[in-house]
């Protein structure tokens, strides 16, 4: 059996996720700035513009530079704000809603996430982060008292390239000083984080937190609370 020294974690929606719907965020945020916007209709419009924001990142075979991710992130909040705006009105309140975000205000950590990292920790495990993020999630993880606990974290913002471009967990190996199959990575999309770092040698174990009926037989974990699946791997070990 091949030995596992290193965890990878995806940071969105596998221990960090938005504290209410994006629709309802957004217009918060919106009203701070005297705009009354409907949450309903936005986030009837965020699965469209999701496919169109994954679609310019494939074009481009995901590579990337916060420069880029900004652009990409303004240009999708144009797509599910309604109305037209002024472009001056509309710069003014992506500003307002990319640096409001950059806090942990609107998110929330997973329940047990932070107490399994202890027991990886205390088990020697190096502990890492592999994310699809632009440069506020350090900000994000400092502000929950998190970042510290990372031994590395490659964030496609500073890394260049973003999942399932296989680079990114190339660089996160060599980062962690791991070699790929002495690797796991979690995360909650079957294709950028399980597939794509397996096909590089490492183990994938899906995160589904929300137990939505998926196309996967494989490893999964349900909740931080039961990390038994993920322990399991170093318990035998022992």
């Amino acid at each position: 059996m091949k030995k596992i020294t290193t965890v990878f974690f995806d940071a969105g929606n596998t221990f960090l996720s938005p504290c209410k719907s994006v629709g309802k965020i957004y217009a918060q945020l919106a009203k701070e700035k005297g705009y009354l916007f409907s949450s309903e209709t936005i986030d009837a419009k965020i699965p469209d513009a999701w496919d169109k924001y994954f679609h310019i990142k494939s074009d481009r075979n995901f590579k990337c530079s916060d420069e880029i991710l900004i652009r990409d992130w303004k240009q999708f909040v144009r797509d599910v704000l309604p109305g037209n705006m002024l472009e001056e009105d509309f710069k003014e309140l992506f500003s307002h809603i990319y640096t409001r975000l950059g806090g942990a205000e609107f998110y929330t950590l997973a329940v047990g996430f932070e107490d399994t990292l202890h027991t990886l920790k205390k088990m020697g495990v190096h502990v890492g982060i592999i994310s699809n993020w632009d440069s506020r999630l350090p900000g994000i993880l400092k502000a929950l008292n998190l970042y510290s606990l990372f031994d590395t974290t490659t964030i496609s913002y500073e890394a260049g390239v973003e999942k399932p471009n296989t680079k990114i967990f190339k660089i996160a190996c060599q980062r962690a000083n791991v070699k790929p199959e002495n690797a796991i990575i979690i995360g909650d999309s079957i294709a950028h984080d399980v597939e794509a770092s397996e096909s590089i040698g490492m183990t994938g174990i899906l995160y589904n937190g929300k137990s939505l009926k998926l196309n996967w037989r494989g490893p999964t974990l349900h909740s931080w609370e039961q990390p038994d699946i993920l322990l399991a791997f170093f318990r035998q070990q022992n």
